[in-house]
């Protein structure tokens, strides 16, 4: 099986690895989809983020394993796992490979009407509901969301929903007030 790693900063390939097996506790899931954002790619890939950055925190060494936000189907159940089945659709934290093993007690099902594509996005978006939970905006507050991504879109959304119909937190580029009308060019 290949899995995406880099062996030494800046290098990038999908390398063979060992076919991965659940141990206690655990699934192997087939991937059917992932999400990346590039915003934690490229920082990876040049060595400014923390984990590929010699010395820092959360430097592990090389070679380096990516990981994303995965969807597939459970395609094996490890000892000591109930309330999940083979087959079953899941999301995960996972490796980029054909097959990775995830902690039973991580998975979120989803359901089957979801396109991969749209599974993968709720991850991202339960991050920044917890960000905007521990800001503990009120009603009334003022935040500003710099970043105009999906992210950025969900934050100011979560933000007005904190706040009700009507709160502070704006998507658009528009100041509070009446909306400007488009001139009609001559």
């Amino acid at each position: 099986m290949k899995s995406l790693r880099m062996p030494e900063l800046g290098v990038l390939g999908f390398f063979d690895v060992p076919d991965p097996s659940p141990g206690d506790g655990e699934v192997l899931v087939r991937t059917t989809g992932l999400g990346l954002f590039r915003s934690e790619f490229v920082p990876l890939l040049r060595g400014s983020d923390p984990r590929t950055r010699e010395g820092d925190y959360l430097y592990r060494g090389f070679p380096f394993e990516f990981a994303a936000d995965c969807v597939g189907r459970v395609a094996e159940v490890g000892p000591g796992v109930d309330g999940v089945a083979v087959g079953e659709r899941v999301t995960y934290g996972g490796r980029i490979a054909p097959y990775a093993v995830a902690r039973a007690s991580s998975l979120v099902p989803i359901a089957d009407n979801l396109t991969d594509e749209e599974a993968t996005f709720p991850i991202h978006v339960g991050v920044v509901l917890n960000g905007v939970r521990k800001l503990r905006i009120d009603i009334g507050d003022t935040a500003v969301v710099i970043g105009q991504g999906p992210l950025g879109i969900a934050a100011g959304q979560s933000g007005s929903a904190t706040n009700g119909p009507g709160g502070p937190a704006r998507t658009g580029g528009e100041p509070p007030g009446r909306p400007r009308r488009a001139k009609k060019e001559r």
